[in-house]
């Protein structure tokens, strides 16, 4: 393993070393440290170790440990590393090699952990000897990989029964969404330093990538001892470690899926079906392709993208709601409930899923019941339908059950493909156009009439006139329309005429935005 001069300054951080000179070898890594004597051939991969005075000024470009300071014209064209005079050469020597044996072992016993195919736990066993803080590392999910030298000021993590590991509760995660300085980190590479604004301590972390997907992250937290320079070059060579390890494995254990999200996923794309495949998948969960379900189809925000916390909410919903079944399907999340043994509605789901809604500033689209699990496909629409109308209509919700918006569905629908004036009856356009000409009010007048079902009393009441008010106006639409009121089929086209008029405005309206 190489180690750089400020690794070994911080290792000697006692002996009062000072790093001068050239600072573009700082950082450079060396193998080991050699003894220098005037006249000698340079290794390039070794530091020179000499009395300050010793070295000769003609060497340019290598990295050297000095007691004392060596002349001006070695500190122009070399990086030194020097210590006091007081230190004598023998006692440099030794504790310089000590440095560089200890690595030597570090690196060794990391090499061995990781042919013997060790756990995470294991390989930040190992790391936390040289860190000293407090270390884990979690997944993209959230969950937690691995953690040694927890401290209860860190005790944010919840234990999972059913994945038998801890993760971040959801309203850290969401907090996460809103964090400028935590959004800023998820596009990282390399250590980088996390503020103590937020945990009030400050974090030395490094993302984990593998082919530009985001993998996860190893954190150090500042608690026992502070950071050094060293750590971040010394993180950066764990990392490496840990992507090895997880290159090998390729994350196998935290991105197993459930084979029936992966079944529910297809069978929406292509909307067929084998019936011994499924019957074999929900055999997994206990369920039957006739038990009761409905659909629920969940948009987050783009901040949830940033974080890389959609499978993470995936997995907390299948928590929170028993006898479910949740995936991400590209488009939005996908919860398939088994109403039968959950015993729960679609009305009492959307109850129960109303705050992580609000919190996670997610918006719900939910389908009706059906007891059949092949025509999942329509009903998966049915619940995007439901989110796309009900947004429409009433933007400030937070979820739209099917059943709601049916008529607004079907009203929708008609006018995206032809204006409310081509889908109207001609009726209401001529009540319009005499209204507007005699200042009456025969439209109003029919549209109350109809929809308080031909009520006399009841319409004469809203619209504050006399009975045989209302009578003569009735009398005067049939007059210059030729509509017969009597006639269901003539009423059912008139009101269905009037939501269209009214759908109409919120549908273009919601179109502009």
């Amino acid at each position: 393993m190489k180690i750089s001069l400020v690794v070994i300054q911080d290792e000697l951080m006692d002996y009062g070393g000072q790093i001068l000179g050239d600072s573009r070898n700082r950082k450079r890594g060396w193998y080991q440290a050699r003894s220098y004597r005037q006249g000698m051939a340079m290794d390039g991969d070794c530091l020179h170790l000499a009395e300050g005075a010793d070295f000769d000024e003609g060497i340019s470009g290598c990295g050297l440990i000095s007691r004392g300071t060596p002349g001006a014209a070695v500190l122009a064209r070399n990086t030194v590393l020097t210590f006091p005079e007081t230190l004598s050469l023998l006692q440099l020597a030794e504790a310089v090699q000590q440095v560089f044996l200890k690595y030597a072992k570090w690196e060794a016993a990391l090499r061995q952990a990781l042919q013997n195919n060790a756990s995470f736990y294991e390989l930040f066993e190992i790391a936390e000897i040289v860190f000293e803080n407090s270390m884990f590392m979690h997944d993209c999910n959230f969950i937690e990989l691995a953690c040694v030298n927890r401290r209860p000021e860190e005790e944010l993590w919840e234990y999972d029964e059913r994945w038998g590991k801890y993760y971040l509760p959801l309203e850290i995660v969401n907090n996460f969404k809103i964090n400028p300085d935590y959004l800023k980190t998820m596009t990282t590479k390399g250590p980088k330093i996390f503020p103590d604004t937020t945990f009030n301590y400050r974090i030395l972390y490094e993302n984990l990538w593998n082919n530009g997907q985001y993998w996860g992250r190893i954190c150090i937290n500042e608690i026992n001892r502070s950071l050094r320079p060293s750590d971040f070059e010394l993180l950066d060579y764990f990392s490496g470690m840990v992507t090895e390890a997880l290159s090998v494995i390729e994350m196998t254990e935290y991105k197993q899926a459930y084979s029936l999200p992966r079944f529910l996923g297809g069978f929406i794309e292509t909307g067929q079906v084998d019936q011994m495949a499924m019957d074999t998948q929900l055999m997994q969960y206990g369920w039957t392709y006739m038990d009761t379900y409905f659909c629920a189809c969940l948009f987050t925000n783009e901040e949830d993208d940033h974080i890389n916390a959609i499978q993470y909410r995936c997995n907390r919903l299948m928590d929170q709601f028993p006898h479910s079944c949740v995936f991400y399907d590209g488009r939005c999340i996908v919860m398939l409930i088994n109403s039968t043994l959950s015993e729960m509605d679609s009305l009492t789901f959307q109850t129960q899923i109303a705050v992580i809604l609000r919190e996670g500033l997610i918006k719900a689209g939910v389908s009706t019941p059906f007891t059949d699990l092949r025509d999942f496909p329509d009903y998966y629409r049915q619940a995007m339908a439901a989110f796309d109308t009900g947004r429409k209509r009433q933007e400030m919700f937070w979820s739209y059950r099917f059943e709601d918006y049916r008529i607004a569905y079907i009203l929708q629908k008609a006018l995206s493909d032809l204006p409310g004036e081509l889908l109207c009856s001609k009726v209401i356009f001529i009540l319009q156009e005499y209204d507007q000409t005699h200042t009456s009010e025969l439209n109003l007048t029919l549209k109350t009439y109809l929809e308080n079902e031909r009520n006399l009393t009841r319409t004469s009441e809203l619209l504050d006139v006399h009975r045989s008010t209302l009578l003569y106006r009735i009398s005067r639409i049939e007059k210059l329309t030729g509509a017969d009121l009597d006639q269901p089929q003539v009423r059912f086209d008139l009101l269905l005429s009037y939501a269209l008029e009214e759908e109409s405005v919120r549908y273009f309206k919601a179109s502009r935005k």
